[in-house]
């Protein structure tokens, strides 16, 4: 179980990693995993930003709220920028266990994080072999086997609707002009929600409603849905999709 934060635009650094600490600690929205106790998510954390048009990737097996390293990312000047906290399910806390994970895909860094826990076992190429001993990362090499890249969401698609076992398939594939985020869930709506805000000046998605943010509107994702975000030149353009049955054929929401 994570927390997960998906930033594009112009937007404060410092602020976004403030309120996800408070995420991190559980001190914000109420949900299933804290009715009865507190759902810390301290098993490590990790950063996707972008520098001088590269994607950079961090992680640590540290709580983000109790490590020095994550307070001085607060600087960062950038306008891509993803952070993930765990809660362990599946897997010790460790640093190969923390997300993201990346790869390479036709020569191009790619790179993947998920918030719940798969119970199927999954198919793997050889190149795409994972380091890490957490259902998340055999998912990750498992959509990079399959995926077709000249139709990424259609075959995206598909992969998604094949997995039986889960409580949540949420996640961010990421591509440095390119991503895909899915919301679905089988258990606990409240926690596995994840949340949408646009503005003129940036997109955030996000596991909760950012406390810092709550100025601006916020949209529930449905169930079973994907976004598709294509970055052209310095802006970045989204898409809805339905998440459908195998027989049936995708369509884009209005």
């Amino acid at each position: 179980m994570c927390r997960m934060l998906l930033a594009l635009g112009n937007f404060e650094t410092a602020a976004l990693i403030d309120d996800f600490k408070i995420l991190a600690r559980d001190q914000n929205e109420r949900h299933e995993e804290n009715a009865t106790g507190v759902c810390l998510h301290e098993h490590g954390w990790g950063i996707i930003y972008e520098e001088k048009n590269e994607l950079k990737f961090y992680k640590s097996p540290n709580a983000c709220f109790r490590d020095d390293q994550f307070k001085q990312f607060q600087a960062l000047n950038t306008s891509f920028l993803v952070l993930h906290a765990r809660r362990n399910t599946k897997g010790v806390t460790g640093y190969n266990n923390s997300h993201p994970f990346w790869q390479q895909l036709n020569g191009q860094p790619v790179a993947f994080c998920h918030n719940g826990t798969i119970y199927d076992q999954f198919t793997y190429a050889e190149k795409f072999q994972p380091l890490s001993t957490v259902d998340s990362e055999y998912y990750f090499s498992h959509i990079l086997t399959h995926l077709v890249p000249h139709n990424p969401v259609q075959s995206y698609l598909q992969i998604i609707q094949s997995i039986e076992n889960y409580s949540s398939l949420n996640s961010f594939l990421i591509q440095q002009d390119h991503i895909l985020v899915v919301n679905k869930y089988k258990i606990n709506p409240n926690y596995y929600t994840m949340k949408m805000s646009v503005s003129e000046e940036s997109i955030l998605i996000c596991s909760e409603v950012l406390p810092g943010f709550k100025e601006r509107q916020w949209k529930k994702l449905a169930n079973n849905t994907l976004i598709e975000l294509n970055r052209r030149g310095y802006n970045w353009n989204y898409q809805k999709w339905d998440i459908p049955n195998l027989e049936t054929n995708p369509a884009p929401q209005a």
